[in-house]
């Protein structure tokens, strides 16, 4: 991964770009830089002038859900806008780079620009997702039919982010040749995901289109009678279960090894949040892993929940009203990215699963503040 001081230069940024595809570039401090501001200067132009265009050229023609042709795609939040007003203060909400601090990306942002991504027509974004967001349908535990359209944004945002990626891994292959093999690497990566992702998109929403009451599986449900510091809805790619069994190898790039993804949310509503997690009916392999994790007290289950997140995702936005000691606690700031930073220490290499078991080891659960905590309530 880059870096430089922020002083050292005039930070230029691509319109509606909140860094999560900056953080995800996973390149060497040592070899992107210059030996001097000026051509620190340089790269960084570059880099954004990459991400502008990448950000253009990864917009489709049809709109991914009707197939039809568009000229203006919706601004899709991935986590529904109503529950990033709940926690936000004057309108932003605090971003994954406020605790790793890399240089150039933003920190906060608002609302309207948070969490976004263009897939989807105006008629369609509008439609799809409407039980899913309508806060009155959690007045019960969820239904198939929201959990399919939850699982449905889940996948259109993770496209959208490996569509960005592989353009510009390619673009940064194309413009630094002595990172040939690292952004070969990636793009073969993206474009596994890519493949998995579009494949478990369809078969989402089919489910919703059918009204499939089959098709997904609560493993977890809890609503809080409080509202949490923070926003999160994303599918995880598990690496181990609590007993160090592995559960998806995302250091294989074997077509024939497929990732197999657990569905994590933590809501916050104006006086209450929903903490759920939800699988594919189909997937087996995660069964020990919610057995084990059902045998914990309530309250040590969100506490391993929290770190998850925390540990496996960047894709979390956090109130300001957090308390300090979370945004100056020097272990929940270690934690939060640790999976780019892992995946970027160790490509290709056949051993990185292995070698990644400590890093990823759920029995830490306790190394972090729990903000799942009625202890971290913004209200």
């Amino acid at each position: 991964m880059y870096s430089y001081k922020e002083e050292d230069i005039n930070h230029e940024r691509a319109d509606d770009i909140d860094g999560i595809e900056f953080i995800s570039l996973n390149f060497d401090a040592d070899e992107i830089v210059g030996d001097n501001i000026h051509e620190n200067y340089a790269n960084q132009i570059s880099i954004n002038q990459f991400i502008s265009e990448a950000r253009k050229e990864a917009k489709p023609h049809k709109c991914y859900y009707c197939g039809q042709k568009t000229i203006g795609f919706c601004n899709s939040h991935s986590i529904p806008a109503f529950c990033l007003r709940n926690i936000a203060l004057n309108g932003k909400v605090y971003y994954a780079n406020n605790f790793i601090n890399i240089p150039g990306c933003d920190t906060q942002g608002g609302i309207n620009k948070t969490g976004t991504f263009h897939l989807l027509c105006r008629k369609c974004d509008s439609i799809i997702f409407q039980e899913y967001e309508n806060p009155k349908n959690y007045e019960k535990i969820p239904t198939s039919i929201m959990l399919s359209q939850i699982a449905m944004k889940n996948h259109l945002k993770n496209i959208a982010k490996r569509r960005v990626e592989n353009i510009l891994y390619k673009k940064m292959k194309k413009n630094f040749p002595h990172f040939n093999d690292l952004c070969d690497y990636h793009i073969r990566g993206t474009e596994l995901d890519l493949e998995e992702y579009t494949n478990d998109y369809r078969k989402a929403k089919s489910a919703n289109i059918k009204k499939n009451l089959n098709s997904f599986e609560i493993i977890y449900f809890n609503k809080l009678n409080y509202v949490i510091p923070f926003a999160f809805q994303s599918g995880l790619n598990l690496m181990y279960d609590f007993n160090g069994n592995i559960i998806n190898n995302i250091y294989n790039m074997s077509s024939h090894c497929h990732l197999k993804e657990i569905h994590v949310c933590a809501l916050p509503f104006k006086d209450f949040s929903i903490i759920m997690m939800f699988i594919d009916a189909s997937i087996k392999r995660y069964i020990n892993f919610y057995k084990q994790l059902l045998t914990f007290p309530q309250d040590t289950q969100l506490a391993i929940i929290n770190y998850i997140i925390f540990l496996y995702s960047e894709d979390f936005y956090m109130s300001p009203n957090v308390s300090k000691k979370i945004l100056e606690d020097k272990e929940f700031k270690r934690v939060v990215g640790q999976l780019t930073f892992a995946i970027s220490d160790s490509p290709i290499q056949s051993s990185a699963i292995v070698a990644a078991k400590s890093t990823f080891d759920l029995n830490h659960w306790d190394h972090i503040p729990n903000l799942l905590d009625k202890t971290y309530a913004i209200v």
